[in-house]
């Protein structure tokens, strides 16, 4: 929709408004899907200057950032925007009530105070509806694109009927089951989720309980703390070890080592989890190993004895680990029944950096330095020299040192899993999800669970993307019996019961609906006070119960309300409404034998190999292509998703939209064509037609005044002026590019019939000054 209206001049000046964990995302993705830099206020620019606003055609604001009332305020002061676009838009909260009371939180405030200063709004939400019967909050958030909504059809009563346009007018929503490419053929193949279920050696058992019962007697310490600062730093500490105890032995280890050690003023020799580079703190991708690495900085003492207790839980000697042995048998099974056998990529998530180095150490000890690569937030994106080297050069120090301890990119790492034979596995933490599309791989593995279902949706969507052209296989572990394992198997159960019931409703795939639902809870309950509560009590308790299911049926509702009467009559993608009115007959094998003929016009040539092809560029483009040379590109469509590094030579491509400007120019030449038409009444008729633009000079008081005017001529096989053969030019349909026949008359003959016709007719002063050429075409009317 941005590069749309973008093309038409109808969003030079865009603002993305969007969640703070949000903003290097999405400015992540602007520029790597449109090569269009979106600066992030308050990073990559400040208010300082009151006029700022006014100096940016696109930028990038968090939400918490702008709804500050002096922020606001100078916003606000500058120049009205083109579009304006909302991600998670369903944070814009307001609610009316039948007093007539209107709540309005300081987001919807925001959103509602930009209406009058941009052309445009785009909400973005998966969750526009919270389940609300009376739709308050869901009319609410629609009143923010018009004022004047018709909301008949939302009840059976009309009760929200108006005089503007119907809301299902201004809502588009695409499942993806709908979704086909432009030969029609279904996009997305589906996915199944597998829960890996064991239970854990007696010695690893004993440490996890003993670990967990540090944790429970330090919550249960912090509830007498009147310090709410103490309180809070004590409460993340204790909950990233709960996490990092359900992850892996190796990490809870560690970071119980490195707590020790600070409190006991011992220099750290561990290896250090370095942050991400630039200012990721703050991205939510990279929550869990920020929580990692500030809970080994974190010296707040609030625990008594607690070196005591640190140093009898390292005293635990835990000789093997049950998930590991579970992860490794189930490789072997994939090894034996997948389609690939043992060069099957798969997919390895983790949100902790030291358990990706205790599993990365494990797949490295059984089949080799090399067979592993790894994504994690230490990383930067790319290398743009990495791009340009043989991946067998790049695959060597990994072989050598191991994954771990090679540095490189993330892109680098996705080539090296995509590319090279013997990298098997990618072990990823939640920086995966920068920029990185995996699917190529079908099999994802989580290792461990975020505590928020929706980043579990997040890691499966670096695989179940377009270009995916296998059933995603996810397989989830669990250890049987922890806490983790009770909530998130309570969780399960209510999400599966209500997506069973709602596919019996909309044939949809209960999978996909789980998927939705697992997003709409991440508004209806906090998954971290569930968690913590269980764990201080020992298990799930009735009233936590209650409140799951309440909010697996809130979320239920919504969707139910959402498919069957919201939705049902939205604008959706429809393979019939592109077929007739989005495609061409011009395809891209079309396009490819266009632009090797260009290059073979101007002497240059095309270098192939392994799909790609890479070549000068012509010099009669530099002023519109500055670069000299293309290289891994291609034309395959099914080739460019696979390669995110390749050069996708479709329209849109600054190469491919240069060279046809420079075709088109009058300075090119080749503005000469052959047609046949089917016109009724003019079968048997042919000839040239000209197309020609006229000068008329006109004297006005003080000066004289130019007006031009285009004037075709047809110059039938005859050498007549024929008027009927303008037809085609009120009538251009059913037109067939010919060849151009041997036995046509002289078309400098017909030029100069023309060039009479027109003297005579528009009084032309000057035929070299006046008149300028713009085409020319031989003609048959079939």
């Amino acid at each position: 929709i941005w590069q749309a209206l973008l093309q038409r001049g109808q969003a030079n000046r865009t603002l993305i408004v969007c969640p703070s964990g949000l903003t290097t995302q999405w400015q992540e993705e602007m520029q790597d899907k449109f090569d269009q830099l979106f600066e992030r206020f308050g990073r990559d620019f400040t208010a300082v200057n009151p006029q700022i606003w006014d100096l940016k055609a696109c930028a990038i604001a968090s939400i918490d950032t702008l709804k500050r009332k002096e922020h606001r305020e100078v916003l606000l002061e500058n120049r009205n925007w083109n579009l304006i676009i909302f991600d998670e838009a369903h944070r814009l909260s307001a609610r009316t009530y039948p007093s007539g009371k209107v709540d309005r939180t300081q987001n919807y405030r925001l959103a509602e105070s930009l209406h009058d200063y941009t052309d445009a709004m785009l909400l973005v939400t998966a969750t526009p509806h919270q389940g609300d019967e009376q739709h308050t909050q869901f009319r609410m958030l629609m009143q923010l694109l018009k004022d004047d909504i018709d909301f008949s059809g939302l009840d059976g009563q009309h009760l929200f009927a108006g005089q503007g346009q119907n809301y299902t007018e201004l809502i588009i929503r695409t499942p993806k089951r709908e979704v086909t490419d432009g030969q029609g053929k279904t996009v997305f193949r589906g996915r199944r989720t597998h829960r890996m279920s064991y239970r854990m050696f007696a010695e690893e058992q004993q440490f996890y309980d003993d670990v967990e019962e540090y944790i429970r007697n330090g919550y249960k310490l912090l509830d007498r703390l009147t310090d709410e600062k103490l309180r809070r730093a004590g409460g993340f500490l204790l909950t990233t070890f709960q996490k990092l105890n359900a992850s892996s032995t190796a990490a809870i280890r560690c970071s119980l080592k490195g707590r020790l050690k600070r409190l006991t003023k011992e220099r750290d020799t561990s290896k250090a989890i370095a942050p991400a580079p630039g200012d990721h703190w703050e991205d939510e991708r990279y929550e869990g190993e920020h929580e990692e690495r500030k809970a080994i900085e974190e010296d707040v003492v609030f625990i008594e004895d607690e070196i005591a207790q640190l140093e009898g839980l390292l005293e635990h000697k835990v000789a093997r680990d049950k998930k590991m042995v579970k992860l490794l048998e189930l490789i072997d099974t994939i090894s034996t029944e997948a389609p690939r056998g043992d060069s099957e990529k798969v997919l390895i998530f983790t949100e902790y950096r030291n358990t990706q180095r205790y599993i990365v150490e494990e797949l490295e000890a059984k089949f080799g330095r090399g067979s592993v690569a790894v994504i994690h937030g230490g990383m930067k994106l790319d290398n743009p020299a990495d791009s340009a080297r043989d991946v067998n050069l790049l695959w060597q120090p990994l072989a050598a040192a191991g994954a771990m301890d090679t540095p490189t990119t993330k892109r680098t790492s996705q080539r090296l899993f995509r590319d090279h034979d013997t990298v098997r596995f990618l072990v990823s933490t939640e920086a995966g999800g920068e920029g990185i599309n995996l699917q190529f791989c079908h099999i994802c593995i989580n290792y461990d669970l975020p505590w928020n279902p929706m980043r579990v949706e997040q890691r499966v969507g670096r695989i179940y993307r377009y270009g995916q052209d296998k059933v995603v296989q996810v397989y989830n572990f669990f250890s049987q019996g922890t806490i983790e394992d009770k909530v998130q198997s309570y969780f399960s159960q209510r999400l599966k019961r209500a997506a069973q019931a709602l596919a019996r409703v909309t044939g949809e795939d209960p999978e996909e609906i789980t998927a939705t639902l697992s997003g709409q809870l991440e508004n209806e309950i906090d998954p971290s006070s569930i968690y913590k509560l269980t764990l201080v009590e020992g298990d799930l308790n009735k009233q936590t119960q209650d409140e799951i299911k309440q909010a697996v049926a809130r979320a239920q509702k919504a969707y139910e309300i959402a498919t069957k009467s919201l939705f049902k009559d939205v604008s959706s993608y429809s393979f019939d409404t592109y077929r007739r009115d989005l495609a061409t007959a011009v395809s891209l094998e079309d396009l490819e034998t266009f632009t090797r003929q260009y290059l073979a016009y101007h002497n240059r040539k095309v270098q192939e190999a392994d799909g790609f092809i890479e070549f000068l560029v012509p010099e009669v483009m530099e002023e519109d292509y500055p670069d000299e040379r293309v290289s891994t590109a291609t034309f395959n469509r099914q080739l460019a998703i696979r390669r995110p590094d390749a050069q996708f030579l479709a329209l849109g491509h600054p190469f491919i939209d240069a060279m046809l400007k420079h075709v088109g120019s009058y300075d090119y030449g080749g503005i000469t064509a052959a047609m046949q038409l089917d016109v009724e009444g003019l079968a048997g008729l042919s000839g040239y037609l000209l197309i020609l633009v006229i000068r008329e000079r006109i004297a006005r008081e003080g000066d004289d005044e130019c007006v031009f005017s285009l004037q075709p001529v047809f110059v039938s096989a005859q050498g007549k002026v024929d008027n009927a053969g303008l037809a085609l030019l009120d009538d251009p349909a059913g037109t067939e590019v010919i060849g151009m026949p041997e036995d046509v008359p002289d078309p400098l003959k017909a030029v100069s019939i023309a060039r009479e016709h027109l003297e005579q007719r528009a009084a032309v002063w000057d035929w070299d000054d006046d008149v300028e050429f713009v085409g020319m075409a031989w003609v048959e009317f079939a």
